[in-house]
């Protein structure tokens, strides 16, 4: 799967004292404690561009859920959520093929994210849509390597 984070509109600067946010997105996957991924910081602005892209495997686009929680990077003070938007994978794929790729931020008075998404199917051995239906090894390949060069 491929997820691009492409920019910001429009966002809520309530909880900013100077009225400017300096914005990042994190991506957290099915309700994650931790994000998988964080986006770059935009400094002293409320219409950020980030253009952020990131791949991660899928083994079940139905139940998976996307939430992008969009925060205001402060240097010493705890770092406010400025709003948030949870999706279902399927629904992400759904909406950029008619065309929409703005959605709504949660929590927060104004404010608008623009994601796509992209899905990559995997050519996996024995099934027959790809990633679709990925088990779970039942063991483990341990190995040691001394030197790599032009790994992909």
């Amino acid at each position: 799967m491929r997820l691009v984070i492409h920019a910001g509109r429009d966002l809520d600067n309530s909880k900013s004292i100077s009225g400017e946010l300096n914005p990042i997105a994190k991506v957290y996957l099915n309700g994650a404690k931790r994000s998988a991924f964080t986006s770059r910081i935009t400094k002293h602005t409320n219409n950020p561009v980030w253009e952020s892209p990131y791949e991660f495997l899928c083994s079940d686009r139905d139940r998976e859920i996307v939430t992008i929680k969009v925060i205001d990077d402060r240097d010493f003070l705890k770092d406010p959520v400025v709003g948030y938007m949870s999706i279902r994978l399927n629904d992400l794929l759904e909406a950029k093929a008619q065309g929409i790729d703005w959605f709504n931020l949660s929590s927060c008075k104004t404010g608008k994210i623009r994601v796509s998404a992209e899905w990559k199917p995997v050519a996996i051995p024995g099934s027959l849509e790809g990633a679709d239906k990925y088990k779970p090894p039942i063991g483990v390949v341990r190995i040691w390597m001394n030197k790599a060069v032009d790994v992909k």
